[in-house]
């Protein structure tokens, strides 16, 4: 998926999204924030879902991006 803001002919690299410190669950965004912490990858998978509604991701891509967990 790429977005107007996305520049032509760059190479993604997918990692982990979801990553755990200290007893916490974190995101990283696209963007290049991390977000959280949240108290189980549950909590942290359902801010992200979040997030990206939010930032106008459609619903339908939102559920291709991180999985329909409903």
């Amino acid at each position: 998926m790429n977005r107007n803001t996305d520049l032509p002919h760059t190479t993604r690299f997918r990692s982990e999204r979801y990553f755990r410190s200290d007893g916490q669950w974190f995101f990283n965004t696209r963007e290049g924030t991390t977000e959280g912490p949240f108290p189980t990858r549950e909590a942290a998978h359902a801010a992200l879902t979040d997030y990206l509604l939010a930032i106008g991701i459609k619903p339908g891509d939102v559920w291709a991006l991180v999985g329909d967990h409903r």
